[in-house]
């Protein structure tokens, strides 16, 4: 028996304010991967995940994504019945088979598991229980209940946004993340100038003399270049600025013509 009841719908239907809600969970802002220990023993077995899930541990299972077991010996109950392999796939009228990627099987609880809805509903149904659904006589019907249903539609929908986003690396923290190396390495590429300006001014050295190319003769620039030949940060950043000369929408340097 479900615990909470599911209205059969088409996924194509208008959203609602529910679904709303679900589409901003999946953007909320996310952590690094590897920051919680606790994720990592989350393992791939539903069962085992805990009731109430960080930014952290959904992040790692949706990434891992779902697990299907084919080549287990799934235990029969009292009564002589058991998960199979063939619910894993969803047959249509014109004989065609669609994979059921989001169902899963749990082997501590011996039950089944939606993978989106366990991950991101906010209601609790027969498939995202803490103990699953096991009553595999009714099995069939209540995968085709829920597979139609809206939950259902939008957990998917949840699932399908944040996989794109953390493959793409668009979260919000991976954002500020490459922002904040950005702005760090800008920092360090600074420190260096400065230290040139100093040396230069500490010995009466012209700064520009009749070249502002790279790699002629100048004296500011010939230091840069020095330092580029053994420091990583000053070599990446001279590689950009060769590269921007190409490019007519870059800003003005302090190599350009109009410095």
């Amino acid at each position: 028996m479900e615990v909470s009841e599911e209205k059969n719908v088409s996924p194509s239907e208008g959203d609602s304010s529910e679904t709303k809600k679900r589409e901003s969970s999946a953007k909320e802002p996310v952590s690094n991967l590897s920051s919680s220990s606790s994720c990592l023993d989350c393992g791939d077995d539903p069962g085992s995940w805990p009731a109430s899930m960080t930014n952290d541990i959904v992040n790692i299972l949706v990434s891992r994504g779902p697990v299907q077991l084919f080549n287990h010996n799934f235990p029969a109950n009292i009564d002589g019945r058991k998960f199979a392999n063939s619910y894993y796939s969803r047959n249509l009228p014109n004989g065609e088979k669609i994979n059921r990627e989001w169902l899963v099987y749990s082997t501590s609880k011996d039950s089944v598991y939606c993978f989106c809805c366990k991950i991101f509903s906010k209601t609790v149904s027969s498939l995202s229980a803490p103990s699953g659904f096991s009553d595999w006589q009714h099995l069939s019907s209540t995968l085709k209940r829920h597979e139609t249903s809206i939950s259902h539609s939008e957990n998917l929908k949840c699932w399908v946004q944040l996989n794109h986003m953390l493959k793409n690396k668009t979260t919000v923290n991976q954002m500020q993340l490459r922002l904040l190396e950005s702005e760090k390495n800008n920092s360090d590429v600074l420190e260096r100038i400065i230290a040139v300006i100093k040396f230069l001014s500490h010995q009466c050295l012209a700064f520009r003399g009749s070249s502002k190319i790279l790699y002629e003769h100048d004296n500011f620039l010939k230091a840069i270049e020095m330092i580029a030949s053994f420091d990583s940060v000053m070599r990446e950043h001279i590689h950009r600025i060769q590269a921007s000369k190409f490019d007519s929408t870059r800003m003005t340097h302090y190599l350009g013509d109009q410095i």
